[in-house]
């Protein structure tokens, strides 16, 4: 039996075999570059504001600001609109004000409670504390301490040192002197 050929066939007469140019190659690579970039969608900075429908998600690292109507939204008389703002990327200290109808992200802790018209998310909400005050933490260096509302846990990296009571942690109506908030020490 014959053994098989382990040569390499020869390309076909009709498909003649020409080198690429390095000039070439790097023009391609430049356009393939520079459509990779175009769409690519932008990133927000922070302060960025968008205005959404209420039934629409706060996208991540967005906090509502307001809350209004529009008839682009639907009908009735309820709040059906409203603007978030773009908080990913603040330095350490930074702080914004926002409505509960969103959570604080990441990194930030609240530092206040308090009522505000601009977050009346509900046909009759009454004078009930609907905002705060939150302060973004990232950036910190370790050992530092700062004072925040005990309404949510301390981010990664953070431990309450003490607990205390703070009227301007004071969620409800009813006036309370329980322990409402906590001085954090920022340990790694």
């Amino acid at each position: 039996m014959p053994r098989p050929d382990r040569t390499r066939a020869a390309a076909p007469a009709s498909l003649p075999v020409r080198p690429v140019r390095p000039g070439l190659v790097a023009v391609l690579g430049a356009a393939t570059a520079v459509l990779a970039l175009t769409v690519t969608p932008a990133r927000a900075t922070p302060g960025d504001s968008l205005t959404l429908c209420a039934s629409q998600y706060t996208p991540s690292g967005y906090v509502d600001v307001s809350w209004g109507t529009s008839s682009s939204c639907g009908s009735g008389s309820a709040p059906n609109r409203k603007q978030v703002t773009e908080v990913a990327g603040y330095g350490a200290g930074t702080t914004v004000d926002f409505c509960h109808s969103s959570i604080p992200p990441a990194g930030w802790v609240e530092t206040a409670i308090f009522y505000s018209s601009s977050c009346q998310y509900n046909v009759n909400p009454g004078f009930t504390r609907n905002a705060g005050r939150m302060l973004q933490l990232a950036g910190y260096p370790i050992g530092t301490y700062v004072s925040a509302c005990a309404n949510t846990l301390p981010p990664s990296g953070w431990t309450p040192r003490s607990e205390y009571y703070d009227s301007n942690c004071q969620s409800g109506p009813n006036p309370s002197t329980g322990k409402n908030a906590w001085q954090l020490q920022r340990i790694s």
